[in-house]
């Protein structure tokens, strides 16, 4: 009897939870759901490589505004460039295909918005170095008249030193040409094989535009990042020192692939993969992962702060060139350490200020 008891009681319990038609009473659907974690909704081996990217452009950075070095320093980092446009690519594939299979309108709204706003941000940043003349010298004498005459060098031809902050300026227009690119490939247009077609005439048209060439470079990760969401996943080099290995023998290919943009873009995507391969075997929950993950996670905010302290360095050390050597790399790492504690720092004000995180999305969202 006392069993019998007890089972009609929490019949009685389990009916309770329940409202007319199986419904769940109220106390239930107020309940409120597990948060999701922000590395949960993040893929956290992208921004490992993203954060990678940071820190070669750190280097390259330096060596062009602190050193002496002639053109062959830069031989092989050469990738880092066409890597973020490659990236930028394939995150608009990842994370915009399905949403704008749902939404085509409000995906190109979101997507024609964010290359807009990062257009306003690289000719505010443009304006504020010719107003002021806090501005590299290397590229040439400031002043606003002289960015509105060349107007046409920087937004179409991209031409080297006509601006700084350069590499944001094909991103935007990236961004802005994503909707078309995402129609045309659900349309069944092969993107991939126009964008690879485009790369091989480049060369035939004299590099006359370095906004084209990457915007080229962006479309190929866009459409490859379209085409790998649909195929078999690429096989992983799981061993860390293997695909260590490799991305060095693949680096040291530079010299050959550089100047053609189809070697240049097979390169660069090699170097990409074998750089997620080494984030998927490592341990992203140590130390120096994680930060590289925070710099990832940042990675606008990074590229502008680390060019603005470069360029005080060059001035506190009065304009002097260094060769390569001790003083080069502890710039290097001095600017990296800035960037990872102002990267720090903003995380916990947009997690602890409401109004910081809107500020943030609104501008570098």
């Amino acid at each position: 009897m006392p069993r019998a008891s007890n089972s009609a009681a929490r019949s009685r319990r389990a009916k309770g939870t329940q409202t007319a038609k199986g419904a769940p009473n109220a106390t239930a659907s107020v309940a409120p759901a597990p948060k999701k974690s922000a590395g949960a909704l993040r893929n956290l081996p992208l921004d490992f490589v993203k954060g990678a990217l940071v820190v070669v452009m750190v280097v390259y950075h330096a060596l062009n505004i602190l050193s002496d070095a002639g053109p062959e320093a830069y031989t092989y980092l050469r990738f880092v460039s066409g890597a973020f446009i490659l990236v930028s690519g394939y995150v608009i594939a990842s994370f915009f295909e399905r949403p704008f299979k749902a939404d085509p309108a409000g995906t190109s709204r979101k997507l024609i918005s964010r290359g807009l706003k990062l257009l306003l941000l690289f000719t505010l940043l443009n304006v504020l170095i010719h107003l002021t003349g806090f501005g590299n010298p290397n590229k040439g004498p400031t002043g606003i008249d002289r960015f509105l005459g060349s107007l046409l060098e920087v937004y179409v031809q991209g031409a080297p030193g006509a601006a700084s902050f350069q590499i944001l300026l094909p991103i935007a227009y990236l961004l802005i040409l994503a909707p078309l690119v995402l129609a045309l490939a659900e349309a069944g247009v092969w993107v991939l094989a126009a964008a690879i077609a485009a790369a091989l005439i480049e060369p035939m048209l004299g590099g006359s535009s370095a906004n084209a060439t990457f915007m080229v470079l962006g479309v190929i990760g866009l459409s490859g990042g379209l085409l790998l969401s649909t195929a078999r996943p690429l096989a992983q080099v799981r061993n860390g020192w293997v695909a260590l290995a490799g991305l060095v023998a693949v680096t040291a290919l530079a010299p050959l692939t550089n100047d053609n943009l189809v070697t240049y873009a097979l390169q660069t995507s090699l170097l990409l993969k074998l750089l997620y391969d080494i984030a998927q075997s490592t341990d992203l929950g140590s130390q120096l992962p994680r930060a590289l993950i925070l710099l990832g996670r940042t990675s606008l905010v990074c590229y502008i702060l680390q060019i603005i302290f470069l360029q005080v360095l060059n001035r506190a050390f009065l304009g002097v060139k260094w060769p390569l050597g001790g003083e080069l790399a502890l710039a290097a790492l001095a600017t990296v350490l800035v960037m990872w504690v102002a990267a720090a720092t903003l995380d916990r004000l947009r997690a602890s200020y409401t109004w910081i995180d809107r500020m943030y999305k609104l501008v570098f969202g």
